[in-house]
């Protein structure tokens, strides 16, 4: 079954697994914590939910220019090609280090990168629990 979770016409604890693929991004934050709540709603007692989306698992902060790498990379390469090229890379500046706080500052908060922190502290408000993190790619992992 496929479609907008939260209007999924599923029962209560009908889940057994739900399986998720860049959807967090998708989400404005304050529709993300119910968003989890529903998922919590919907999983069986012992059910399990596994997404692969894009996560910062990294402290952006203490690490600027590894976030310099990353966001670079995840805007030329998960943001539509015209988009990029004709409203993006125009803007950015050879040799300076983007950072955490100038994407905050220049970016509407439906598009920030979330870091692990962040996901951790919506999924324990919706009473989920985060047991597992694989690394895919360099930049992205499944949780």
């Amino acid at each position: 079954m496929q479609g907008n979770l939260l209007q999924l016409p599923l029962p209560p604890g009908s889940v057994d697994l739900l399986v998720s693929s860049l959807m967090l991004h998708q989400v404005s934050d304050e529709n993300q914590l119910a968003l989890f709540q529903k998922i919590h709603s919907l999983l069986k007692d012992d059910g399990e939910m596994v997404f692969a989306d894009e996560l910062i698992l990294f402290d952006p902060e203490a690490e600027p220019e590894r976030f310099n790498r990353v966001y670079r990379y995840l805007l030329a390469n998960t943001t539509p090609k015209d988009v990029y090229e004709q409203q993006i890379k125009p803007y950015l500046a050879d040799g300076y280090v983007y950072t955490w706080q100038d994407m905050k500052a220049n970016t509407p908060p439906e598009f920030w990168f979330h870091t692990l922190p962040h996901l951790q502290t919506k999924l324990h408000a919706a009473n989920l629990v985060l047991r597992e993190v694989k690394e895919l790619t360099p930049f992205f992992r499944a949780v």
